[in-house]
């Protein structure tokens, strides 16, 4: 959304524009997984969050606070990284 801020098209038919953007939302996911070794919330958290038995054990562990240090990381790669590209 913020790349879609940043770059964003005005005229529904840009296309040229739509592609741009989807280049420059490619390049970020792959700084991402750079960085963190995947952009798949299992690898990440290393379990099946959807399994009730295993969420538990994860989040007793703190598991929030992994994932609330990820999205800190995430939003200061996202906002140094934004400032390098042009506006519209």
């Amino acid at each position: 959304m913020a790349l879609g801020m940043r770059l964003g098209r005005t005229d529904a038919g840009d296309q040229d524009r739509k592609e741009r953007i989807y280049e420059k939302c490619y390049e970020f996911c792959s700084q991402f997984e750079k960085e963190f070794g995947s952009q798949a919330c299992r690898d990440l958290t290393g379990v099946h969050l959807d399994n009730p038995k295993e969420r538990k054990t994860w989040l007793e562990g703190g598991g929030m606070k992994k994932c609330a240090s990820i999205v800190e990381k995430t939003a200061e790669m996202l906002c140094q990284w934004m400032e390098t590209l042009p506006t519209r």
